[in-house]
């Protein structure tokens, strides 16, 4: 799956990686479908032996450091999560192809996972906050699908997560584990 990601990460001496989960903060969105990013880094924090979490005030985020990889979790709300990223990408001197953006999405049917590289938002108010805060859309998103049969996106990312998404968000990040010894090097 990795593979279908264009130059996921330049292996260059010293460049770091971003891996960046989308959510909202507080108890209220803890379990909605709309923090899919954010329990999904939480289970590639556990199965990479990442350090725990320390809040960042510059960054406005949570961050976990290993190596050269750093996991991001914003404390802003989703729209705003590019202020994050980009303060992130310029302190860590990482441009955007090094940057890895995981995300809940509509537009996908839920439990389907999917990678993907310089898209457009689709819609996605959190990954356009991204794209216009980095100006690019150069980056690798892995894309969780949520979206029941029917229904507006608004209704379906504040609904409590179903099980086959909590299930997608495991093989995530059992994908970025699997695959991470031979492309991460996490």
């Amino acid at each position: 799956m990795w593979s279908k990601i264009k130059n996921i990460y330049k292996k260059e001496k010293g460049v770091k990686r971003i891996i960046v989960g989308l959510g909202n903060p507080g108890e209220k969105y803890k379990e909605t479908t709309h923090n899919s990013g954010f329990r999904t880094l939480k289970l590639i924090k556990e199965k990479e032996n990442f350090p725990d979490f320390k809040k960042d005030n510059t960054l406005n985020a949570l961050v976990s450091q290993k190596d050269d990889a750093i996991l991001i979790a914003p404390l802003t709300f989703m729209n705003r999560s590019g202020t994050t990223v980009s303060k992130a990408a310029q302190r860590f001197n990482v441009s955007p192809e090094n940057i890895t953006v995981i995300h809940d999405d509509t537009d996908m049917e839920k439990g389907v996972i999917r990678f993907s590289f310089s898209r457009s938002s689709g819609g996605h108010r959190g990954v356009q906050s991204i794209i216009s805060c980095l100006k690019s859309k150069d980056f690798n998103r892995l894309r969780i699908g949520v979206r029941e049969k029917e229904g507006k996106a608004a209704s379906m990312v504040l609904k409590k997560t179903p099980r086959k998404v909590k299930e997608a968000e495991e093989r995530a990040a059992k994908e970025v584990h699997d695959t991470s010894k031979r492309t991460l090097h996490i």
